[in-house]
């Protein structure tokens, strides 16, 4: 009877012991919003995957929503460093496509006019102005490739790790937090400075950075549940008197002060049990991408620092494993099964699929599919192209999404030429050109161009496409 009283005390002593484990407190992730510097949180990730600290939730803004998003769907942190060197930040902040994916045409008007920018006007003759200085494009399309695996995942709470990105509504002031949608178009609202970025239409709402109402979202991180918080705080630090000296560094001086000022409430409100981390980044600015491994290894050792505190959070060897098996990311490239177009502008939706190569029952070509929306963005129709994987049990329809601009479609251009043979003889030319896009469904052009100087001309052409192919 002794005997088997002690057997049955032996089989039951592991589940006693997993039982008295007190429960792990859940912790969040906040990533501020700071552009470049924001590359600093991979390395704060890094550090924290080494001490083996597990993260339950993340809250991010701006630059802090796309890192925090791209861990949360389940990029590893070799990934998220590999792609923070690799990236051409330059393309990828910029709408022009490359050369070879811009259309015949477009490249006709490049070669008679040096200046590349243009006036463009609506149909009613008045002069249509951006919403940005940068429409993000390529952006868009680079979140969207990187993102792709996430397409059919509109409950952020269903990723690896559950996320939270901020926005700011421009029209009101208040601040959006998306639990749900679309998540490359809401990282991509969430990031969006006003003026330099456009804004981001999205749920009757146009959205710009979060960081102009809560730059260090750690009320965010409260509302998901948390209990201990790992705040990452990558804000640009206000200038001096002495360095005000341009009017780009009073403007960027005084985004500052509104961000400075809601991260100050938000830090106020930290925890004894909390964790602070705060990179030095006093020698980084916010466009300072090439020095993205400077910014990693920044934030890499400020968080080694606090080795001793991160070490209470780890979970144990049982909580790991459960934690491990719960974060495994979805398929990166998904078979395509259909294609699907919507378009508000002025040419027809099987103008814009006759470009979209994308063959049906094989896999997402990212590199073709880039290609394609770089000639369809230079048609000059559309303020964004963009495209977005919807599953739905085994289908995966490419959905390709053209928005008209808004600016208008009509375009003035001007140029100088000038040359000189070295040898007293030189020449000048001075010319215009107006363009009217999308005169039918077909994309019709009429094209005026005159110019005076050393070469005198005056001609006007009508281009009509046969057929969707052109």
């Amino acid at each position: 009877m002794r005997r088997l009283l002690l057997c049955l005390l032996l089989g039951f002593l592991p589940l006693l012991v997993h039982a008295s484990e007190a429960p792990r407190p859940k912790v969040g992730l906040v990533l501020s919003g700071g552009a470049a510097r924001g590359l600093a949180h991979i390395g704060v990730l890094k550090a924290l995957e080494e001490q083996g600290v597990k993260i339950d939730a993340i809250a991010g803004t701006s630059m802090g929503a796309v890192v925090g998003g791209l861990y949360a769907s389940g990029y590893k942190i070799d990934e998220l460093e590999k792609l923070a060197l690799s990236i051409d930040w330059q393309a990828a902040l910029s709408d022009a496509p490359p050369r070879e994916d811009v259309p015949f045409r477009r490249k006709q008007d490049d070669r008679d006019f040096l200046v590349k920018q243009k006036l463009s006007f609506r149909d009613d003759g008045s002069l249509g102005l951006p919403l940005g200085v940068i429409q993000g494009q390529n952006l868009a399309l680079l979140l969207e490739s990187l993102l792709a695996h996430t397409s059919d995942t509109r409950d952020f709470d269903k990723l690896p790790i559950p996320f939270r990105a901020v926005t700011t509504d421009i029209a009101n002031g208040e601040k959006v937090v998306f639990r749900k949608g679309h998540l490359p178009q809401v990282i991509r609202a969430s990031m969006s400075i006003p003026a330099v970025f456009a804004p981001v239409e999205l749920d009757g709402r146009l959205l710009v950075d979060g960081g102009m109402t809560d730059n260090i979202p750690l009320d965010v991180a409260r509302e998901m549940g948390v209990d201990i918080a790992i705040v990452v705080d990558i804000g640009t630090p206000l200038r001096n008197r002495k360095q005000l000296t341009t009017v780009v560094d009073v403007l960027n001086q005084s985004i500052t002060l509104m961000t400075r000022r809601n991260s100050e409430e938000q830090l106020a409100t930290l925890h004894a049990d909390d964790v602070l981390i705060q990179p030095a980044l006093a020698a980084f600015g916010v466009t300072d991408f090439g020095k993205a491994q400077e910014m990693i290894d920044a934030g890499y050792r400020a968080t080694r620092i606090l080795d001793a505190r991160l070490a209470q959070l780890k979970p144990t060897e049982t909580q790991d494993a459960e934690l491990n098996a719960a974060r495994q990311p979805g398929q990166r490239t998904p078979i395509i099964t259909a294609i699907r177009v919507e378009n508000d502008s002025k040419v027809d939706d099987d103008v814009i699929r006759y470009y979209i190569r994308q063959p049906i029952g094989a896999p997402l070509d990212l590199g073709r599919l880039h290609s394609d929306m770089g000639t369809l963005y230079g048609l000059d129709y559309f303020d964004q192209v963009r495209y977005r994987v919807v599953h739905k049990g085994q289908d995966h329809t490419l959905v390709i999404s053209a928005s008209g601009k808004r600016s208008g479609t009509d375009y003035l251009r001007v140029g100088l030429n000038l040359s000189d043979d070295m040898r007293g003889d030189s020449a000048f030319n001075l010319g215009a050109s107006y363009r009217v896009n999308g005169i039918n469904r077909l994309g019709a052009e009429w094209l005026t161009r005159a110019q005076i100087g050393d070469k005198q001309e005056l001609y006007s052409e009508f281009y009509q496409p046969l057929d969707v192919g052109s």
